[in-house]
């Protein structure tokens, strides 16, 4: 009976150590998920919030070419530059100032007419003035659907990478040319730059052809997407990997995910009618720290679990092994006491046979 009782202690103990390792285990994923579904919650508010911040900057740079396009100077510019071949310098003066409000937001603004040639452009280049663009690829779409067009990254004439915000111009309701402006993609860049900086974060930018556009590293600029995600070690995406996330970029998706221990949000960046993709991904590593001290804790719990049962199970041992030496005690004094009773016993019947047996020897021994 005692020898059942011990088996069902020590196996309530066994079960209660593996039920307090199961929800030890349990919690440790729960709260693993819960920081990560954290995390991507503020990844996606970030480039929610990035986007929105490129969105107002490009929709402020095609506001200010609206409100140029319909300026009196530039259109009298434009029609007299078609009349003439060329604008006086009273033109290009006023032009000048009408350029402020936009220069404040790119690095170059050009006026075309509707042959595509440059009549003026600003900062002044001597060399620029003149010249035929009807080929360049953003300015023949714009001749050909006169409407507002962002371009993906190109080079320009000194080499540099850059985007153009381009807007038609109408005299009369007649398409007379477009106003073109040029931005460095370093403008782009400082737009996330902020984020690069934290060393744990990486941001990037590219437009609907899967192109990037703003990385910290110039290197990758111009590259497909896929390829930046499986070169730059702070991904470390394999091809796969790479290509299934450059691909929900290039689609316009909306998403947050965890690939090779690096968090990812990423979303569309609306430009008009079209649109370019924001990620911001976040190494795993800013969030295991409280998963890890969060699994030290439960094993500390579990441990102390253990020790509490180790702690009774020796208790109880201990209490029945006295308990058992207590009645091994009584049992072998028992026997002891038994056995110097039946000795004694045994002593006092020898004795009572050998004086019964010198009493009698005595009785029958003769007289002399």
């Amino acid at each position: 009976m005692r020898g059942l009782k011990e088996i069902v202690f020590y196996l309530i103990g066994a079960l209660l150590i593996i039920t307090s390792i199961y929800f030890v285990y349990l919690n440790h994923r729960d709260f693993e998920r819960a920081m990560v579904r954290q995390a991507e919650s503020y990844l996606l508010a970030t480039v929610r919030s990035q986007a929105q911040s490129i969105e107002k900057y490009i929709g402020d740079i095609l506001g200010e070419l609206e409100t140029l396009s319909s300026s009196p100077i530039l259109k009298s510019s434009i029609a007299f530059s078609q009349d003439k071949s060329g604008i006086e310098a009273e033109y290009y003066y006023l032009l000048q100032d009408s350029y402020r409000e936009v220069e404040r937001l790119v690095d170059a603004i050009y006026l075309i007419d509707a042959r595509g040639t440059v009549v003026n452009v600003s900062p002044f280049k001597p060399d620029i003035t003149g010249q035929d663009f009807s080929r360049m690829p953003d300015v023949r779409i714009v001749l050909a659907e006169h409407q507002p067009y962002t371009s993906g990254i190109f080079e320009n004439t000194s080499q540099e990478k850059t985007i153009a915000n381009l807007y038609p111009v109408f005299v009369d309701s007649k398409f007379a040319g477009m106003l073109r402006a040029i931005i460095l993609v370093e403008r782009i860049s400082s737009l996330t730059s902020h984020i690069n900086e934290e060393g744990s974060r990486r941001a990037i930018i590219s437009d609907n052809r899967g192109i990037v556009i703003s990385h910290p590293d110039k290197a990758y600029i111009g590259k497909a997407t896929s390829e930046v995600f499986s070169k730059d070690k702070f991904f470390g995406y394999g091809p796969e990997q790479a290509g299934s996330i450059a691909e929900r970029m290039r689609q316009g998706q909306v998403g947050a995910t965890v690939v090779a221990k690096t968090l990812i949000a990423y979303c569309p960046v609306h430009i008009g009618s079209n649109f370019w993709s924001i990620a911001v991904a976040m190494d795993y590593s800013v969030i295991s720290s409280p998963i890890i001290k969060n699994a030290r804790n439960n094993l500390i719990f579990a441990g102390f679990i253990f020790l509490i049962f180790f702690a009774a199970g020796m208790i109880y041992y201990r209490t029945h092994k006295k308990k058992d030496e207590l009645l091994i005690s009584a049992a072998t004094l028992d026997i002891i006491n038994k056995q110097l009773h039946l000795e004694i016993k045994e002593r006092k019947e020898i004795q009572q046979e050998l004086q019964d047996y010198l009493h009698g020897g005595k009785k029958n021994t003769p007289p002399e």
